[in-house]
C-alpha cells in the first residue's frame, strides 16, 4: 500500500507491474510447479518494488517523474486503443508490445529514455542480488540455471579451478 501523498497511484503501481511482467514473465512451465523458483518473472521476483525503491533514491529521484509520466502516457494510450479495458495491464500482449515501442521510439526524449530506464531497473531488480532489494528468493537467477547462490556460487568456483 502506498502513503497518501506518494506518486506511486494504484493506476502507475498496475501499469508498472504489467510493464515488467511483460519484459520479464515468467515461464509458462512454471506454473506446474510454482515453489520450485526456476520460471518465475518480475512479479515473483519483486521487481516492481525494486524499481519503486530505486526511484526513490536520491540517485533517481530527478528522473521518477518521468517514469511517472511514461506510465500515465501508457495508461492513456492504452484507453485510446481500448476503451473498455481497464488500462495497460488489460490489454492483449501484441498491444502492450506496441505501446511500449511507440513510447521507447517517441520524439519525447523524456518518455523514451523513461523506458529504458524502467528496462535496466527491471532487469537489476529480477537479477540483481536479492539482499539489495530485489530478485527475491533468487527468481532471476534460478531462471537462469544459477541456483539460489547465483553468480557468488560460480564466480567462487571458477576462481578455485
Amino acid at each position: 500500500m502506498t502513503a497518501p501523498d506518494s506518486p506511486w497511484t494504484p493506476a502507475r503501481l498496475s501499469t508498472l507491474d504489467a510493464v515488467v511482467e511483460h519484459l520479464l514473465p515468467a515461464d509458462a512451465d512454471a506454473a506446474a510447479d510454482p515453489d520450485s523458483g526456476v520460471g518465475g518473472g518480475a512479479t515473483e521476483a519483486g521487481v516492481v518494488d525494486s524499481i519503486v525503491a530505486n526511484l526513490e533514491t536520491p540517485f533517481f529521484a530527478g528522473q521518477a517523474p518521468f517514469v511517472h509520466a511514461a506510465l500515465d502516457e501508457l495508461g492513456e494510450r492504452a484507453a485510446a486503443v481500448d476503451p473498455a479495458a481497464d488500462g495497460f495491464a488489460a490489454l492483449d500482449p501484441a498491444a502492450r508490445e506496441a505501446l511500449l515501442r511507440g513510447l521507447e521510439t517517441s520524439d519525447n526524449a523524456y518518455l523514451a529514455h523513461a523506458v529504458v530506464l524502467v528496462l535496466q531497473l527491471a532487469l537489476e531488480g529480477y537479477l540483481g542480488e536479492p539482499a539489495r532489494g530485489g530478485n527475491r528468493g533468487a527468481v532471476g537467477w534460478r531462471r537462469l540455471g544459477l541456483g539460489a547462490d547465483g553468480p557468488r556460487r560460480r564466480l567462487i568456483r571458477d576462481e578455485a579451478v
